[in-house]
């Protein structure tokens, strides 16, 4: 039984040993393998359900036309091409399409592919063969599809992966550098507005950098939301292509040194007073700040509307630039953003797009 275990457990990706920051070699109890078996909905409590759980797997294999995701390599030039016996003449469509949404059609002959292998599933004969891949992929996500005519047989996702990591010169060759970490949100200043800012991480970079290190670790620094930000997890970001605004030192951005009012504001006993308690908070008082953060930020933009964007200065074609170059990610990111604000202010139940209506839900 243990044999049928470890076999089953290998074909659903279960490993069977590991080695421990000691190298010594542990091997996976049976009683774990079952266990994890269950938790993945694989019967294999006794011999019979490990039997019917291999067969299942088995029969599974063979009638999938491809594999669900393939990561090519120095050995994997070919992909495993599974079909009914009937197939063996037939001529099929291999249709591969990257991730920039070109795409390339190739007519197969199954007859003159390698056999590797038959099967067969109550009774129904199926043939396995290698289908070669092209000789170069760009690194990247492909989408492979085999058809018959008009219908799809298969498909699969090719992940094209550079050998190895990249690795900074200081590292290379059994290189070694320190540094110190950080959770930005955390960092307190006499000048920050109850959050680390990214003129705190600045200091930090030159602090530790006048003290010999090398790297100064931050938590993740990506966008938020800004319809509810208590919902302050940087581990849980609502895009990982973008920043969080709540980084943002507002005092430093140029438009505040050009707007007398929002300076007028920003120095009213209020408005002091408001930030004297955001730095003096022993959390960070996420809704607060970002409500501070946004009524200034608005008045700058409104500022860079009418004095840049309007006279088409300097600055606006850098934003026009950056508007370019960031594209549709950027455009689907700010229109999630008004999207979901616009709806949680009609009704905060509404937490993220599958409550939206219908027609919203699709980019």
């Amino acid at each position: 039984m243990t044999t049928r275990l470890e076999h089953l457990a290998r074909l659903k990706g279960i490993a069977l040993e590991y080695t421990d920051v000691w190298q010594q070699v542990h091997r996976v109890e049976p009683q774990v393998l079952v266990d994890l078996l269950g938790a993945m909905h694989v019967a294999a409590q006794d011999e019979a359900a490990i039997e019917a759980s291999i067969a299942a797997h088995e029969a599974a294999a063979w009638q999938r036309v491809l594999p669900a995701a393939w990561v090519p390599g120095r050995a994997r030039e070919a992909i495993p091409l599974r079909l009914p016996e009937g197939l063996q003449a037939a001529s099929l469509i291999c249709r591969l399409a990257d991730d920039s949404g070109s795409c390339r059609e190739t007519a197969i002959r199954v007859a003159e592919l390698a056999p590797i292998g038959r099967g067969s599933v109550g009774g129904a004969q199926f043939i396995a063969c290698e289908l070669p891949l092209p000789a170069q992929l760009a690194e990247g996500y492909h989408r492979l599809s085999v058809s018959n005519g008009d219908a799809v047989l298969g498909e699969c996702l090719l992940v094209v992966a550079p050998p190895a990591c990249y690795v900074p010169p200081a590292l290379a060759d059994d290189g070694r550098v320190w540094g110190a970490s950080a959770q930005l949100y955390a960092v307190r200043s006499e000048r920050n507005w109850g959050i680390g800012d990214f003129t705190d991480l600045t200091a930090l970079v030159e602090l530790w950098g006048l003290n010999g290190a090398s790297v100064v670790g931050v938590n993740p620094l990506h966008a938020m939301f800004p319809h509810n930000p208590a919902h302050a997890s940087p581990y849980s970001p609502s895009s990982r292509l973008f920043l969080n605004t709540l980084y943002l030192d507002i005092e430093a951005i140029e438009d505040y040194g050009e707007s007398e009012a929002a300076r007028s504001l920003v120095r009213s006993a209020p408005f002091q007073a408001r930030l004297k308690r955001l730095r003096g908070t022993e959390m960070v008082d996420y809704a607060g700040v970002a409500e501070a953060k946004r009524q200034v930020l608005e008045m700058l933009f409104g500022h860079f509307r009418g004095r840049h964007l309007a006279a088409n200065s300097a600055r606006a074609q850098a934003f026009s630039a950056f508007r370019a170059a960031q594209g549709e990610a950027l455009r689907r990111h700010a229109l999630f953003e008004a999207l979901q604000e616009h709806f949680f202010r009609e009704d905060s139940a509404i937490w993220g797009w599958p409550l939206w209506p219908a027609e919203y839900r699709q980019p």
